[in-house]
This record gives C-alpha cells, structure tokens and sequence, in this order.
C-alpha cells in the first residue's frame, strides 16, 4: 500500500452490501478515472458510521479498508495493483458447527488469540 496514491473521502450516509451497513469501501481507480484526478484507489468513509466510534474503532476500520490495497511487483518492475480480498469468508454458525476447519480460518483463529495476549 505504501506505493499506492490513496484518497479519502467521507459520505453523510453509510451505503449497504448484502444487508449490511459499511462504515467504508476501497474502490480502485480505472484508467479513465485517475484522468480525473491522481489516485490509484479512493477510500470512501461513512460519515453517521465514523461520528458513532471511538478512535481504536476508527483506527481498525481505516486499516480495514487500507489493507484492500494490494500492490504486487511483477518480473518487470512494474508495480500492479488490485483490491485485495477478505482472508476468510464465513458464516458464524459454520464455525460453531466445525470450527476452524481451512488455513485462512486458522489465521484468523491466530490473529485473535494474539491480540487477546497483547491486551
């Protein structure tokens, strides 16, 4: 992400996916849209979402829309960059039922107890 030109935004109103409210949303720029302005990717905030959070609420949804930043260098030395995916997909009950059964479901698993230990 440190070699993407990141703008941000904020919108009065949060927009919805499948249901749910998104505090935010990191959309990449087209070729036709940076002729507009000089971002690779615009992070939009919602901004009745943001005024409800604290600052490590808004630190972790930040990052959460700046980890979908993805720069890859290719053999050539050019930089290419796409949205990065979610680590894991996955309905709360699935894991109920069987846990952490694949790897990205594993470093999920991980990443909470590590910050349990570090608080």
């Amino acid at each position: 992400a440190l070699d993407a030109n990141i703008g941000y935004v904020m919108r009065n109103k949060h927009a919805k996916s499948g249901g749910k409210v998104l505090g935010g949303t990191c959309q990449k720029q087209s070729d036709k849209q940076k002729l507009l302005h000089d971002y690779d990717f615009i992070i939009e905030l919602a901004a009745d979402i943001w005024s409800e959070l604290n600052t490590t609420q808004r630190e972790a949804l930040l990052l959460h829309e700046i980890m979908h930043v993805g720069v890859e260098v290719d053999d050539d030395g050019e930089a290419k960059m796409f949205i990065r995916p979610h680590d894991t997909e996955e309905f709360a009950y699935v894991i109920k039922v069987y846990g952490l059964y694949s790897l990205d479901l594993q470093a999920i698993g991980a990443a909470i107890e590590a910050s349990k230990r570090a608080a």
